[in-house]
Order: C-alpha cells, then structure tokens, then sequence
C-alpha cells in the first residue's frame, strides 16, 4: 500500500508540475477573442491533460491484452441496464445500499472540492496556473511522504 501511495504522489507531482509549465504558454494572449470562444489561462493545462490521457488510453489498449483464455471466460448472460440509479441498489443484501450512496455523495463533494481549489486560488489569491501547479506539487510532495 506505501508503495501505491507513493506511485500516486510522485504521479501528482508529475501532472502538476507538467500543469504548471504548460501554463506558461497562455492562450489568452495568442488567440484573439480568445475568451469570447471559452478559452482561459487554464486551457492550455487542460489542452495537455486531454492529450495524456489519450495517449494513455491507446497506451493500455495496445499494451494489455485480455489475459483470460476464452475457455475460461464465463458463459453467463449479463443482464446490464441503462439506468445508473440501478448501479447503487444491491438487493441481496440490507444496508448496503445506503452506504452506496453515502460514499458516493462523499467522493463527489471530495471530487468537487479538488477541481475547485484551483479556482478558489485564482479568485482569492490571484493565483495564475503557474501558482496552482506550485501549490499541487507540494501537495503531491507532501502527500507522497505521509503514504511513504
């Protein structure tokens, strides 16, 4: 677990001192009537973030192949369903469910809370991208020493 921990640490660090640096290149400045079409400082981090996860998604398509042998693999019919409310009720056993939905409603509100910090910096401490990517990497930093 240690090991995870600071596997996901160092990755914070990483992304956002890439953030950081990208952000150096601020298409407000290059593109006129930039923010008229949405784009803001925070675009060209995002832009770079989008690309990553691209690459990593081709990445792990070409790379990990299914290691089941398909005689192995389950015969069964999957009964699946379009409605996502259905995904949070376990029948089977009592009590469950609500603590579904508690842990979901907790990991949104963490969830939101993280992509807001870097907001929150920009209006009340007039925190640019640079700044933001600053303040995550120690938090990475930081986070990486507590797992280890």
């Amino acid at each position: 677990m240690a090991i995870n921990g600071i596997a996901c640490g160092l990755g914070f660090i990483r992304g956002q001192a890439i953030g950081g640096i990208s952000s150096l290149l601020d298409l407000t400045k290059h593109i006129d009537g930039a923010a008229s079409i949405g784009i803001n400082p925070f675009s060209m981090p995002a832009l770079i973030a989008f690309i990553i996860t691209i690459w990593n998604l081709i990445f792990v398509y070409r790379k990990f192949p299914e290691t089941l042998p398909p005689e192995k693999r389950g015969t069964g019919e999957m009964h699946r369903t379009i409605n996502p409310f259905k995904l949070f009720k376990v029948q089977n056993i009592p009590g469950v469910t609500i603590v579904i939905w508690t842990n979901f409603i907790f990991l949104s509100a963490f969830g939101a809370a993280e992509n807001m910090l870097t907001f929150l910096t920009y209006e009340t401490l007039n925190y640019g991208p640079g700044k933001n990517g600053m303040l995550f990497v120690f938090i990475g930093f930081v986070l990486a020493m507590v797992q280890g």
